[in-house]
């Protein structure tokens, strides 16, 4: 507790602060010349460009990248895997065999239809010769109506049967041409997921290869939102992958219409090339603020008091 004896202390203290270093001798020469540089207007604006400008170097994005096209390819039909043609880390070409099932019955199936396809055009051909005869008898009244219209309308179903022979060989051949799994795009065989002799099914759906095109990548980053001001579509931005040393150009595909509440962020989609396949995706990469630091900068220089308070150059008209 500050009782009354300590005021009194702190009183009689006081002028002897106050009187310090007044008619003293510094034991310092004189100060001679003109004196430092006076520090301006001016160089205060360029001062606060060169530290945002730094500030935004300094910030960066951790951002992730993806294959621009990625499939899991998985069987068309139930089955026991015969043969995987392709390995890990192997370039294929769109329409390439990758693995193909045991068909056997699918085969079977096939000779099934062709020979029930022949037995339907030989029935087909013995109702016509049968609808001929009738016509002739028709002709010449030896027949009534209805007997004419029964062999008539049993052509007519012979021939049906043919056209659904025909649908049967056709299911057949696809059934057994789904047992062979073909390559979607060009690309990059990433995994193989199953081996030969594995049972693998169309629902629900097997993986059995991983495949992606690599040679274009896309970017994911999220960016603060005032980045909106200065980033649109077929923008350049920089991206860097410290793993492996390389930086490169990415070129804004589009920018998602939604501000996350949480990190006030908003997300970038850019694609970068990849043509020599240094670059995988899952690895880290970062994205410098470049892009926003001539706006953020401008802002700066634009600041209404600044602008008002800096003298004008010796070479420059005065504003009015």
């Amino acid at each position: 507790m500050i009782t009354a004896k300590h005021l009194l202390l702190i009183a009689s203290l006081l002028p002897l602060t106050a009187c310090t270093g007044k008619g003293e001798d510094s034991g310092l020469p004189p100060a001679k010349g003109d004196g430092g540089p006076q520090i301006t207007v001016r160089d205060e604006v360029e001062a606060e460009r060169a530290a945002v400008a730094k500030v935004l170097d300094s910030e960066r994005y951790v951002g992730q990248v993806k294959a621009i096209r990625e499939a899991e390819i998985g069987p068309k039909a139930s089955g026991t895997i015969a043969r995987i043609y392709v390995e890990e880390g192997e370039h294929v070409k769109k329409g390439e065999v990758l693995f193909s099932l045991d068909a056997r019955s699918q085969r079977l199936g096939v000779e099934q239809a062709r020979t029930a396809l022949q037995s339907a055009i030989l029935a087909r051909d013995e109702a016509k010769r049968n609808l001929d005869r009738q016509a002739q008898l028709k002709d010449r009244g030896s027949i009534s109506d209805a007997v004419f219209e029964r062999a008539e309308n049993g052509f007519k179903s012979a021939e049906n049967a043919v056209e659904q022979a025909k649908v049967s060989v056709s299911l057949a051949r696809r059934q057994t041409g789904d047992s062979a799994a073909v390559a979607p795009f060009d690309g990059l065989v990433v995994k193989l997921a199953k081996t030969i002799g594995e049972t693998v099914t169309m629902m629900p759906p097997t993986t059995v290869i991983l495949l992606q095109d690599q040679t274009k990548l896309e970017l994911r980053v999220g960016v603060p939102e005032r980045a909106l001001r200065s980033l649109e579509r077929g923008q350049a931005i920089t991206a860097e992958f410290p793993a492996i040393g390389v930086t490169r150009s990415a070129v804004i595909d589009r920018i998602q219409p939604l501000v996350d509440p949480a990190t006030r962020t908003v997300e970038v989609v850019a694609h970068i090339d990849n043509a020599d396949g240094r670059l995988f995706p899952g690895m880290y990469v970062e994205v410098s603020a470049e892009a926003l630091t001539d706006a953020r900068i401008d802002e700066v220089a634009k600041d209404p008091e600044l602008e008002a308070a800096a003298p004008a150059e010796p070479n420059e008209e005065p504003k009015p």
